[in-house]
């Protein structure tokens, strides 16, 4: 089995309704040409339903989105529905999709005030000799923000 790439958008927000807010519209635009560039063998998403007024889960509303206004192949996308937070992310990511599918590259898109924070928290659940970078969208925020 040969070593694949990954890329992964980490979510923000979307509105009840699916609409997608503007950090993650930022992560996946900033994604998507970096994605077309390079030659991944997958892009992911995650995400769960967040939002007490919606059923939809963040992941597969932005996988829905990338695939209609990108046209990336289906087959392309990986949708980890079960991560809280950017430690879940790290986590989940990890033992759904890095492990059984032989991924040791690994390149992920945040926004940039929270580029730092991502990268302690994934450097704690992958090895050193494994390939990890963490890129970030521009955003108007910074961390003290949150």
């Amino acid at each position: 089995m040969t070593n694949k790439k990954a890329l992964f958008i980490l979510p923000h927000l979307m509105e009840k309704n699916g609409r997608l807010g503007i950090e993650s519209i930022s992560r996946i635009n900033e994604s998507i040409s970096i994605f077309k560039e390079n030659c991944f063998d997958f892009l992911i998403t995650s995400g769960w339903n967040y939002r007490k007024d919606s059923k939809l889960m963040i992941g597969e509303v932005m996988a829905e989105y990338i695939i209609k206004n990108f046209k990336i192949n289906r087959n392309k996308i990986l949708i980890d529905n079960y991560s809280r937070d950017t430690v879940g992310d790290a986590f989940f990511v990890r033992e759904q999709f890095v492990i059984p599918k032989n991924i040791f590259n690994l390149t992920i898109v945040t926004s940039d005030w929270h580029v730092e924070r991502t990268k302690v928290i994934f450097k704690k659940f992958f090895k050193k000799n494994f390939n990890l970078n963490v890129i970030g969208s521009l955003s108007n925020k910074k961390n003290d923000d949150y």
